[in-house]
């Protein structure tokens, strides 16, 4: 039986408090960060690198918002171009100063798990939500309080929606008793053409 958003949003908190991450499987949540991805993947970008990003967009936007970061080891090809590879930092050290920030990075293949430490330098880390006391680490969106609040807020608008009654299909022109349709049709809840 599927539940509600309430429900799943009461799951989520019982879960939170376990440390279990219910929220990221509720399909609202799964088709925005879906929508935010798209709509990101097609902006376009100008400049002279812009087309070792331009493809990874729409991953960078998804993990922004779901993981609170993207971060990409920059790597130069064997014609000279950029070449950006997925990452997940692990650790940051270093001082205040970005600059001295040495990244524990892991890279997943399809056997084995690379790790590696880089220099800051050769590290494009997108940040969201980064507090100032930690600049090193972003964090996601959906911690935020108004996160559960959207997700109330989306059931209240979907259970308002379902509650509309269905209005019968309308073709151009009218035919023979179709007045009678109209009428009843407008009575049912509105004209749908």
């Amino acid at each position: 039986m599927p539940q509600d958003y309430t429900s799943l949003l009461l799951a989520q908190s019982l879960a939170a408090a376990r440390g279990i991450d219910g929220i990221r499987t509720v399909a609202a949540y799964r088709g925005a960060l879906t929508l935010i991805g798209h709509s990101a993947g097609v902006a376009t970008l100008t400049g002279q690198h812009s087309g070792a990003l331009q493809g990874h967009l729409s991953t960078i936007a998804r993990s922004m918002i779901d993981v609170g970061q993207s971060d990409w080891l920059i790597n130069v090809g064997s014609t000279g171009g950029l070449i950006l590879l997925p990452v997940t930092a692990t650790a940051v050290v270093g001082g205040p100063d970005p600059r001295t920030w040495i990244y524990t990075l892991t890279m997943p293949g399809p056997s084995q798990t690379v790790t590696l430490q880089r220099s800051g330098e050769s590290i494009l880390s997108f940040r969201l939500r980064v507090d100032s006391r930690s600049p090193w680490i972003g964090k996601p969106a959906i911690d935020s309080t108004w996160t559960g609040q959207l997700l109330c807020q989306l059931e209240s608008q979907m259970r308002d929606e379902a509650k509309v009654t269905p209005a019968r299909l309308i073709t151009g022109g009218q035919v023979a008793g179709q007045a009678a349709d109209i009428t009843d049709t407008i009575k049912a809840g509105g004209i749908v053409a």
